[in-house]
């Protein structure tokens, strides 16, 4: 009997991430590590291997040009290029599963920040890419049409995706109410309610769009102060390049050989909006054009540049400023989401979590300065189990299996149940 398989493709800000896994692992039932009573586990949850056969592509730099057309194109390539990978064949892959980073309604999928305005009235994504999955173009340039590709496309959110892999086998497993936050170019929410997932009336649960600034930073879905605004891996790095980090770092290293630097920009700049200076900015934009040029990654600033110095020791000011900012916003949002939902765990996932748990302190720090003080502050907040790279691929290939039913490899089928923005699709 041949073995099935499904594809798991979890759409980043950055990037496209994609998973061919076995359909047996993921129909097994996991032990569970926590009780549903407890508020937090008493034994480490190992981490799901990554999947068999994995494959990253990198999505168009500039929004304008992350069209429906050239996404899509990217995708059913990719997908082709991972089957290769794998000796697979279509009519071997049972289903598959798409995280988008956006509003999920049935096959339809929109209002991503991070993808260009075609997107915003919405595109229809299954349909589009099962039309993709069935043109193959031969080496003589003839087209032909496939028969056997997946019936089963699901569509859900990416951060939605992410947290149904941790309740099924990560951090989550034994709880019954958890909000999760993925930390990457933008910031996502999760939430899983007695042990569903929940995603509002409309698919619109979007708490990364929590508006902690009044009137604050324009946000690319047209609000002011939205939280990713303010505590995203992008925001970090905006944030460092605002206080003069960068700055600071290139000619700390020109002048004395070292790392460490003042707060503040150099005297006699002139300022424009935000606090960044005129200079600072052509200095900072002018560095990273020409890292790229050199091919020397080690020159461009990101989210992981501004911890690691942050957490140094000695620790730099500028870093370590640019990263309380973030967490106290973090904390914010975290008791906002807690008066409202209630959970029994927090839990952090996507590439910026990858700061770990000093980073976690730090936001548990801020959620009790900024709360109440009539009760006591008894959710737990965790990193997740599974990474950034893989929760999202585990977590959409999952929820396709559950919504094509469970059916195993002889026909059975599965008890599976969820509440997911797709489940009233037809």
């Amino acid at each position: 009997m041949s073995v099935h398989y499904v594809l798991g493709i979890d759409m980043g800000g950055t990037a496209a991430k994609l998973g061919l896994i076995p359909l047996a692992t993921l129909l097994e039932t996991l032990p569970s590590a926590a009780s549903s009573s407890s508020s937090s586990s008493s034994c480490p949850t190992p981490p799901l291997p990554p999947p068999p056969f994995l494959h990253r592509v990198p999505l168009p730099k500039y929004r304008s040009e992350r069209t429906p057309t050239t996404i899509v194109t990217l995708l059913v390539d990719a997908c082709r290029d991972l089957l290769s990978q794998g000796g697979v064949r279509w009519e071997e892959v049972a289903a598959v599963g798409v995280g988008f980073p956006g509003h999920v309604n049935a096959a339809m999928a929109g209002g991503a920040a991070n993808l260009s305005e075609d997107w915003e009235t919405g595109v229809p994504l299954t349909d589009l890419l099962k039309e993709g999955f069935r043109r193959h173009t031969g080496d003589g340039g003839q087209t032909t049409f496939l028969e056997n590709i997946p019936s089963t496309i699901v569509l859900i959110n990416d951060a939605d995706a992410a947290l149904a892999a941790e309740a099924w086998g990560g951090a989550a497993r034994g709880h019954k109410d958890v909000v999760m936050l993925t930390l990457g170019t933008g910031i996502g929410v999760a939430v899983w309610l007695h042990g569903q997932a929940w995603s509002g009336s409309r698919g619109l649960v979007e708490g990364g769009h929590m508006v902690v600034e009044k009137e604050g930073r324009k946000c690319g879905c047209g609000q002011r102060g939205c939280l990713e605004m303010y505590a995203s891996a992008t925001a970090v790095v905006r944030r460092a390049e605002e206080v003069g980090f960068q700055m600071r770092r290139s000619k700390v290293r020109e002048e004395r050989g070292g790392d460490k630097g003042e707060a503040g920009t150099a005297g006699g700049e002139r300022e424009h909006e935000g606090g960044t200076t005129v200079s600072l900015r052509e200095e900072v934009d002018g560095q990273r054009e020409q890292a790229k040029k050199d091919g020397d990654q080690n020159g461009v600033l990101n989210a992981k540049r501004v911890f690691d110095a942050a957490f140094a020791s000695p620790s730099d000011p500028l870093a370590m400023q640019v990263v309380e900012e973030a967490a106290d916003y973090l904390g914010l949002g975290c008791l906002n989401l807690c008066r409202v939902l209630d959970p029994s765990l927090v839990l952090f996932a996507g590439g910026m979590s990858g700061a770990g748990p000093r980073l976690v302190a730090m936001v548990k720090e801020k959620f009790v300065a900024h709360g109440w003080s009539i009760l006591p502050h008894d959710v737990d907040m965790e990193i997740a189990a599974l990474g950034g790279e893989q929760a999202g691929i585990w977590g959409s290939a999952r929820a396709a299996v559950m919504r094509r039913g469970g059916r195993n490899e002889k026909g059975g089928r599965e008890d599976m149940k969820w509440n997911g923005p797709f489940s009233k699709s037809k």
